[in-house]
Order: structure tokens, then sequence, then C-alpha cells
């Protein structure tokens, strides 16, 4: 759903969606918020036509709205021969759907590590975008182990906390679903 289409949701439905947050507001910003958000929505949206510019989510939208015609898609794809997704882990659906509209033909190479996301509470869906891309382009694996960047302590620090975080049986699960060992190269 769109924060255009959000906006004329009823009250109710808003209410809703706010409620289905497991964080706790300030009830002071949250009856604020649900008394004047859509005025503020409204008035954003206003503002970015008077300008005629778009915000990062009107990007999306339009370049998915573009290469929904396929001689725009074709037209793109065939500029590029070789493409790098980079960071991965923070790609949401919309994004996948649009880079992935380039792939056929090209040299792809994506890169990202899982548990370095920060982007899922604005959609980025690691495990989903991983499984897509292996499915659809059956792509050679090269996995870094040794770090140059960090110290043993530091890296120590990181394994523990992706295991407590995590769960150890999850993240070793997570690297045999993700690393088959034939398809690895070390």
């Amino acid at each position: 759903m769109t924060i255009k289409e959000n906006v004329h949701q009823s009250q109710p439905d808003r209410l809703k969606q706010i409620r289905t947050f497991n964080y706790q507001f300030d009830a002071t910003l949250h009856d604020h918020v649900v008394a004047f958000g859509h005025r503020l929505i409204l008035r954003y949206q206003q503002v970015l036509a008077e300008w005629h510019a778009l915000d990062f989510v009107d990007l999306l939208q339009r370049t998915h709205e573009l290469f929904q015609v396929p001689d725009v898609a074709n037209r793109w794809r065939e500029a590029f021969s070789y493409i790098h997704v980079d960071e991965a882990q923070d790609t949401s659906d919309s994004e996948y759907s649009i880079i992935s509209k380039l792939y056929p033909g090209n040299q792809v190479m994506m890169c990202g590590d899982y548990f370095q996301t920060i982007y899922e509470w604005c959609g980025s869906k690691p495990k989903k975008v991983f499984r897509r891309f292996s499915d659809e382009c059956t792509p050679k694996t090269i996995v870094f182990e040794k770090k140059y960047r960090s110290t043993k302590m530091l890296l120590g620090a990181a394994q523990h906390y992706l295991s407590d975080s995590f769960g150890q049986q999850e993240v070793t699960q997570f690297l045999q679903e993700q690393l088959p060992m034939d398809s690895v190269e070390q």
C-alpha cells in the first residue's frame, strides 16, 4: 500500500495499523498522529507536486511502472552488460522487482551479508531476496571467510552477538541453506 493510498484509509484502519506495532508510543504523540497525521501526509504530497519533486518511494513506484512496459525494460537491460548489486541484504521486494528486470542476458554480481541487514524496518527481506536471486540466476557463491578489517576479538564478539540474537542453530541453518558446500569457493 502506498502512502497516498494509506491517507485515504478510514480512521479505524489507520488506528489498527498503528496498534499492530510492537512499540510503545508516547500517548500524546500517538493521539496527535492519529488526529493530524493524514493532514501532514497530504501536505507533504502537495509540496512534492508543487515542486515537481519525487521522494524515494515515488522513484521506486515510477521506475516499477516504467519497467512494466517491455520496450522500456528491454532498452535499459540492453544498456548494461554488468550489474552489481551491493548491500543486497537491504533490498526490498519492490527494489528487487526493478533490478531483476535487468538481469536476463547480463552478468550479475550480488553482494551482501544477511547478518548485516539494517533495513528490515522499511521493507528489506534478505532471506527472500537471496533465495529469489539463487533460484532465478543460479549464481556461483563465493564466501569471504577471512576478515581483513576486523580484529580477532571483534570478530569473536560479532559471532557471539549473532548467536545470541539469532540463535546458533538459526545462524548455522541459514549458512547451510544459503551456502551449499559444493558451490562454495574458499
